[in-house]
This record gives structure tokens, sequence and C-alpha cells, in this order.
């Protein structure tokens, strides 16, 4: 019993003669618009269902204008209840069997739902959104919260004073003390606010003299700097000439 296209296909390709005069393919619907050679012998993959009966097309095309009776009448042998529908460039072939639970029909098409418009989708959601506002109206009111503690007052702050730009001085800044500076200092930062100091003086000490002036020699004498130098408070008398005039007078 033929249950499928796969069985009438096993069937011709079981017979010697067909398989060597023509190649057998299984399509979905009319054979394809296709070039070859030799004899193509098509079968629709789906019989057409009738009451208690399916039948399948099938179809023979002829590249090299073999002769087809040939093909015809292998056929009929292998499938007795075979009849011609039609002959031409595409001879037309049927082949009856009666119908199964076994026998493989085409499957049954899905409805299909993409064909839904926005507007149904929007009507559901506006459907959706009333109901939703339905129901909140029949909530009652809650029950109201008690009242919390006041907290305590937070520490009053300094009383401030509204400033011009051109009119403020330097003192007027929170954060900077000039309560005792003099002339000379600068502001100098002491980690928490601006306060007066001197500039910081550097000396450089050499041989125990600032400086770097040495000291003058220690034998009991006076000495006086010229040029740089230590010389006798005597010797620098002498080259000054003096002349004391006379005393007497």
């Amino acid at each position: 019993m033929i249950l499928s296209a796969a069985d009438i296909r096993d069937l011709i390709g079981s017979d010697p003669v067909l398989k060597l005069l023509a190649r057998i393919k299984i399509v979905d619907g009319k054979p394809p618009a296709e070039a070859g050679t030799g004899v193509a012998i098509y079968i629709d993959r789906y019989p057409a269902p009738l009451e208690f009966e399916v039948s399948w097309k099938i179809w023979l095309v002829d590249f090299d204008n073999e002769p087809l009776d040939i093909v015809v009448e292998q056929l009929r042998k292998l499938l007795p209840r075979l009849r011609v529908i039609s002959t031409g460039v595409i001879t037309e072939l049927q082949i009856t069997e009666l119908k199964t639970e076994n026998t493989q029909l085409r499957p049954s098409e899905k409805p299909n739902t993409s064909g839904l418009s926005f507007d149904v989708f929007e009507k559901r959601f506006q459907e959706l959104v009333e109901s939703i506002q339905d129901r909140m109206l029949l909530v009652g009111p809650g029950k109201a919260g008690r009242d919390g503690r006041d907290g305590a007052n937070g520490r009053d702050g300094l009383n401030g004073k509204d400033i011009e730009a051109t009119n403020t001085e330097l003192g007027d800044l929170k954060n900077v003390d000039t309560t005792d500076a003099k002339e000379g200092q600068f502001l100098m930062f002491d980690g928490a606010s601006w306060v007066a100091r001197f500039i910081p003086q550097i000396f450089n000490y050499a041989s125990g003299s600032s400086g770097g002036i040495s000291e003058a020699p220690v034998d009991g004498n006076y000495y006086v700097r010229q040029d740089g130098n230590w010389i006798e408070l005597r010797e620098a008398i002498n080259n000054l000439n003096l002349d004391g005039g006379n005393f007497n007078t």
C-alpha cells in the first residue's frame, strides 16, 4: 500500500528500466522550470484528499525527445491504478490509493495571527487601563498616619552683616585676623585662619660672626675696617696726616 510520495519514489526507483531511463524527484506542487537531460519524473509530495481515497500527481518531462511510451508502460506495471491525465511537453499522470490513518497528508495550516492590526492592541490596552481605574475608584481612602515629634531647636548662629566689595576691608573676612597687624607683616595661614606675621629673616654665619665678617685680631689693640680688612687704629690715624696745631693757642 502506498502511504506517501516516498513510497512511490522507492517503488519507481526499484525498477531497473526506469532507473536507467529517468531520474526521480519529489516536489511541492508543480515541477520546477529547470534545464536537464533525458526524462525526469516529478512526484507531488502531498496527495489530494478525496472522500475515502487520496490521489498523487506525477509529471513526466522529456528533455531529449525520448520515447515516453516505454516509461508510461513501465509505470503502469508498477502502479496498476495509474491513469494519464494529459500529454504534451509535460505529461501529467495520477495515482489513486485508499486513504488510511497512516497516509501522509499535507499538514493543516495554522491560523495566521500576524494580521492583527495595531488598533486591536490599542483597544485592548485602553480596556485594561479603564479596568484598573475602575478598581482604584472602589478602594476607600486609607487611615491617616500619626504626626511625628517636632525636632529639637538648633543653636543660634552669629549675627551676620551685609558687605559691599568696594567697601570691605580684609579684616572683615571671618577667617582673617588683623587685630595685631604691624607694618611690614604679611598674612600667613596657620591651619585655621589667616594671621599677621613678619617675613622670616635668614642669616649666614661664618667663623662665628654674622654676615661673613671675620673677627678682629685679639691682641689688645684697637682696629678699624678699611677695604674689607682690619687695620690698627694708630696706623689709621697716622695715615690721615692730621696737624694738631699749637696746643696753647
